[in-house]
């Protein structure tokens, strides 16, 4: 039996504080009004407890969270009468308050009351504005109606609290799924603005490079994307990552003649916290921040020496290790790579890694100038 303390000299403020506490500290929602039925347990005897969510706008139960109720008091009707008082607060939105439980067993539907003549009752409805998000029913010992005053004050400061993290967690869900809506949106228009279809040309050479994007676009081989300036080496890239099976997860481009070789491995693999004098936080790279879908390395003959080697390990491991730390990371993503120059003859002057050329040489694409596609030099001309 917990010894309860008088209720006049609880500090209603170290309470209130205590649940305040409680309510904000942890987004496991149910974990911690089961802490909070505990503490008014401990500090005011409170018996037994019901918070009842329900959706504000259909009045239909979502989750109920008990304290104190056996299986034994579910299977005689007590819980099934708490259900109906607490529907009718709902229908009223006003607290229901009964102070002795033994003047009241027709309500409650109690056969033996002799015991709980120093029981009270209390239902409230979670409100806030004209929003109504549930009810929090409570059981506890009548002291003395003082006490009884203090307890409905404290519960219904208790109850707003209550409400309060109800409603900014409804926000909170309502502003995530339109986030979810929206994102799903943006994606369905990078898949139909990147779709072969809205892709022009219609001479041989650019057939057979749409042929190699739906054959190449169902697999994870790593692909290389080859031609001048301007051939549109970038949509061939982000037609086969929305063609592929990781649509749905992240595209990532890097510029590797556009970042400094300084910054170039942070850049690619992150870094931890203190690894080097500008590292005020640990930052995750790109190769893991493409986790599941695609990275796209443009410019890929600007990549220096030294991380041809640490980028042909990833590609041999898909294991990735963060700048100045030793834990090592696994990352599922499928390799583009793209590049206009002549890479045989980098091979040939050891500015590119032979067996980082072949590594990246999986399924070459080649995209021709516009010079040798002279049906769609008139193509284009009608279009502009």
């Amino acid at each position: 039996m917990p010894h309860y303390y008088n209720l006049l000299e609880t500090n209603e403020f170290v309470v209130l504080h205590e649940v305040s506490n409680l309510l904000t500290s942890t987004l496991h929602f149910e974990n911690t009004i089961k802490q909070m039925f505990e503490l008014l347990h401990k500090k005011l005897g409170f018996m037994k407890g019901i918070l009842t969510v329900v959706d504000h706008v259909t009045l239909n139960v979502l989750n109920r969270i008990t304290y104190g109720i056996t299986d034994q008091e579910k299977e005689i009707g007590i819980f099934e009468k708490w259900e109906e008082i607490t529907e009718k607060v709902l229908e009223s939105r006003g607290p229901m308050i009964i102070p002795h439980i033994d003047e009241s067993q027709d309500i409650l539907g109690i056969n033996d009351v002799h015991s709980l003549k120093d029981e009270s009752f209390i239902c409230i409805p979670l409100m806030v504005g004209s929003d109504i998000f549930g009810t929090l029913s409570v059981d506890f010992l009548y002291k003395n109606e003082t006490n009884l005053q203090f307890i409905i004050k404290l519960l219904g400061l208790i109850s707003l609290i209550i409400a309060q993290e109800l409603k900014l967690k409804k926000l909170m869900d309502t502003e995530k799924e339109s986030l979810r809506k929206e994102n799903l949106e943006l994606k369905q228009e990078l898949s139909d603005k990147f779709d072969i279809h809205n892709m022009i040309g219609k001479s041989k050479a650019m057939k057979d490079v749409y042929k190699s994007i739906k054959q190449v676009a169902s697999s994870n081989a790593t692909v290389l994307i080859r031609g001048e300036s301007g051939t549109g080496k970038e949509l061939v890239a982000h037609a086969i990552h929305y063609q592929s099976s990781r649509a749905k997860k992240p595209f990532i481009r890097i510029n590797c003649a556009a970042i400094p070789e300084t910054l170039l491995e942070s850049e690619l693999f992150g870094h931890q916290k203190g690894a080097f004098t500008d590292a005020f936080e640990t930052k995750i790279g790109k190769v893991e921040a493409a986790h599941g879908g695609t990275i796209f390395l443009d410019e890929i003959g600007e990549l220096p020496t030294q991380m041809q080697v640490k980028l042909l390990r990833f590609l041999q491991e898909r294991e990735i290790s963060r700048v100045g730390s030793v834990d090592v990371i696994s990352v599922d993503v499928r390799f583009i790579a793209a590049t206009n120059i002549d890479v045989e003859k980098q091979v040939e002057l050891k500015t590119i890694r032979e067996d980082f050329y072949y590594r990246l040489n999986v399924f070459p694409i080649h995209l021709p100038p516009l010079r040798e596609r002279n049906l769609d030099i008139l193509l284009l001309r009608s279009i502009f």
